[in-house]
This record gives structure tokens, C-alpha cells and sequence, in this order.
């Protein structure tokens, strides 16, 4: 029994197997080498976090014109807002990067 990554390589794509699977026509290993992959990841952290801004930038501003003064939350939305602006900056910067 071999270990490694040719064994884990060899269990996600079997060409013995390609009449079982849809695996025909996806090019081989192409997941793991694609170059666009690191700018996919801190692309998409980007947007996260910027959802994240936006959402607890909401909720902040609920927070500010409740009715009821006494009616406190727990959550800490501007700090929550300031973390997500800075992790959407950096990752925008490594996705603009190419990292």
C-alpha cells in the first residue's frame, strides 16, 4: 500500500473507474494546479469580510437608533466593523498582489 500525495492522487482520479464518474472530462489534477487558486482564496476572503463590514456595519447602526436606551446588546459591532475592514484591505491587497 503506498502512502503519500501519488497514493491520495490515484484515489481521487482512477481512469479505471472513469466509466462510474463524470470524471472524463475534468482534465487530471487540474483542482490542485490551477494558477488562479491563491487569487480565488483572498478573492474571496475579500468579499467575505467585506459582507461581514457590511452586516455588522448594519447592525451598528440598529444598535444606535434602538427605541428602548436601556435594550443594550453584547455584541461588539464597531470593533467587529474595524476587524472586517482590515481583513478586507489585506486580503485585497494579496489577491491584487497575486499571492
Amino acid at each position: 500500500m503506498q502512502t503519500g500525495v501519488s497514493s491520495i492522487c490515484e484515489w481521487i482520479y482512477n481512469p479505471e473507474l472513469d466509466h462510474l464518474f463524470f470524471a472524463h472530462h475534468i482534465p487530471r489534477m487540474a483542482w490542485f494546479t490551477s494558477a488562479f487558486e491563491g487569487l480565488q482564496f483572498w478573492t474571496s476572503m475579500s468579499l467575505f469580510s467585506a459582507m461581514v463590514v457590511a452586516i455588522s456595519s448594519f447592525a451598528d447602526w440598529r444598535r444606535s437608533r434602538r427605541r428602548d436606551i436601556n435594550a443594550v446588546g453584547f455584541m461588539p459591532w464597531t470593533a467587529i466593523t474595524l476587524l472586517g475592514v482590515l481583513a478586507s484591505v489585506i486580503s485585497a491587497a494579496l489577491a491584487l498582489k497575486g499571492f
